[in-house]
């Protein structure tokens, strides 16, 4: 290693570390906002809205995760080249335990499904211009800031309202059925790209420890049950109200039943081993279960 590749050590806590999406961003600068308690970054000059959630490393569906004795996730990053790196610059380590947020893209359609609830739950909707549309949508802080930062929303709201053309104006209006379809399919493209150690923890979860023959476990009940899970995800970002409709719109029948099923088994199976293991435990302590029960059967016949 030569004097230019020496590595820097940096103290632990002076380093933050972004790690942003693989799309090719032509970015020449971020900004940082905190909108309802959160963080997130702007690029520019695309104007795209970045979530920032801190990350540990930690899998908590891989349960063979290789962990430090303090059951920490390994986590030392090495970045061998920086951008715009002279020749004389050493190469730097970010230290043990550093502070790692992964950057994804976060669509403002779900700060415009929140301020939105009162609205479908509350008002006789008509039909509204763009301009007046976002207007009425900057009673909600987090909007009023995104619009004050040039974000776009046109995009989002045709996804979710009905729209007329009309004088080569656009009209809209907010649609509980386009919601329900935009979120349907978000649930898609979450179930689509679930990780191997979830899609394995969900199975265990539905069939536990119980023998296959006990239940008819079949590839709709597995399919069902990661849409819940979906579904469950989603509720981080999506009010109840929203959810509501969104559940309404499948047929969960044939995984609600089989987990009644599962349910009854598992308890029946419960019973079983506690029995066994009462048994155990006489056998263990030389008792004679058999004996016992046929002077139970014995003392029954005299008292007949």
């Amino acid at each position: 290693m030569t004097k230019e590749d020496t590595l820097t050590q940096l103290d632990r806590n002076s380093v933050q570390l972004i790690i942003l999406p693989s799309q090719n961003l032509q970015t020449a600068s971020f900004s940082k906002v905190s909108l309802e308690g959160k963080d997130y970054l702007i690029s520019k000059p695309e104007q795209t809205l970045l979530a920032l959630n801190k990350t540990d490393f930690k899998d908590s569906y891989d349960t063979k995760q290789k962990l430090t004795k303090a059951l920490e996730p390994l986590k030392s990053v090495l970045i061998s080249s920086m951008p715009n790196k002279t020749k004389d610059e050493p190469c730097l380590i970010v230290g043990q335990k550093p502070e790692i947020y992964v950057a994804t893209p976060f669509n403002v359609i779900y700060f415009v499904l929140s301020y939105c609830v009162n609205i479908l739950k509350r008002e006789q909707q008509r039909m509204l211009p763009y301009d007046d549309l976002l207007e009425r949508l900057e009673d909600s802080n987090s909007i009023k800031e995104l619009i004050r930062l040039k974000i776009p929303f046109e995009n989002s709201l045709k996804l979710i309202c009905d729209t007329v053309q009309e004088n080569d104006e656009t009209y809209y209006k907010v649609s509980i059925k386009k919601i329900t379809a935009f979120l349907k399919g978000r649930v898609d493209r979450i179930v689509n790209n679930f990780p191997d150690t979830l899609n394995s923890r969900i199975q265990r979860h539905i069939g536990g420890n119980i023998q296959q023959e006990q239940l008819h476990f079949t590839d709709e009940i597995m399919e069902l049950s990661r849409v819940k899970c979906a579904i469950s995800l989603l509720s981080s970002y999506v009010d109840k109200f929203y959810l509501d409709d969104l559940v309404k719109s499948y047929d969960f029948t044939a995984l609600d039943k089989y987990l009644e099923e599962y349910q009854k088994v598992e308890e029946e199976n419960r019973i079983a081993e506690e029995n066994l293991r009462a048994l155990n435990q006489k056998v263990a302590h030389g008792e004679n279960p058999e004996k016992e029960a046929f002077g139970q059967e014995g003392e029954a016949s005299e008292e007949g």
